[in-house]
């Protein structure tokens, strides 16, 4: 009767502990064993302590239920284990009896939550997501707007001025208004709704659009770039816009790193024949 008690219960997929009325196991089934990290041989006959641990909340509540007769259940209990992340299980005690007197063991169910638990904070990490974009929106539309105005005042400074000094100031102060436009569309990226858009490209167009920016920049006036491109490649399927972000970041770095005067920069493009259509 006990082998075929033992199957039924290897069926169900919470933990079970069935307990004598000293607190220890007369059976457990498959899966209270695998959250358990033991074996059925194991814990047999082995005090319900010693399976948690004389301090978690689970033994004290076995010990109740045995004294008093009634039922107790606790929510997301943590148990700690040694070769995998800890469980979080929801946790039910009944007492069991013969046809009278007191009684006689209890049954303890044990039900993972762990991958629940798991699912529901992946939704709070998506919610914060989307709150966070949505005041990323707000951060962005307030300060790109007057961004543009001052780069074109700078730029129009430039223009309207002969002195080195004056040029090289209104080239620091667009440098900075492009730096933060690009922090800016940082965060917009966390923005709900702020899709790819994906068109054909000449991935050639950007690099030398992305090149003639960079030149302008005064940390590149001492860098040669040099253009070696493949004729052979076809148009990209990409945004535009971001992948010309990229390789302006990239490029900047590139500049940066070249504290020497008269660096010179190779940017080249090629397909591999193993990958030609």
């Amino acid at each position: 009767m006990g082998r075929d008690l033992t199957g039924v219960l290897d069926a169900v997929i919470a933990g079970i502990l069935v307990l004598d009325a000293e607190g220890r196991v007369d059976l457990v089934n498959s899966a209270a064993c695998s959250f358990l990290e033991t074996s059925a041989e194991a814990s047999l006959n082995q005090p319900v302590a010693a399976l948690f641990g004389a301090s978690h909340p689970i033994p004290q509540m076995v010990q109740k239920v045995i004294r008093s007769g009634g039922s107790a259940s606790e929510n997301e209990l943590r148990i700690g284990r040694r070769f995998d992340d800890d469980l979080v299980v929801d946790v039910a005690v009944s007492p069991l009896f013969d046809d009278s007197g007191p009684p006689t063991g209890a049954v303890l169910v044990l039900r993972d939550r762990t991958i629940q638990k798991s699912l529901e904070k992946l939704v709070e990490d998506r919610e914060s997501i989307q709150a966070f974009g949505s005041i990323a929106a707000g951060i962005a539309h307030e300060v790109k707007n007057p961004l543009g105005g001052i780069r074109g005042a700078a730029e129009l400074l430039a223009s309207r001025t002969e002195e080195s000094r004056t040029k090289e100031i209104a080239a620091i102060i667009v440098r900075e208004v492009e730096r933060i436009a690009a922090l800016v569309d940082d965060l917009m990226a966390f923005t709900p709704g702020d899709a790819i858009r994906l068109a054909p490209i000449n991935i050639h167009r950007v690099l030398d659009q992305v090149l003639e920016l960079g030149e302008l920049d005064p940390i590149s006036s001492s860098v040669e770039i040099e253009r070696w491109y493949d004729p052979s490649i076809p148009e990209l399927l990409a945004d535009a816009d971001r992948l010309a972000q990229v390789f302006l970041n990239v490029a900047r770095f590139v500049f940066q790193a070249m504290e020497n005067p008269g660096g010179r920069l190779f940017v080249r493009t090629r397909i591999p024949l193993d990958h030609r259509l």
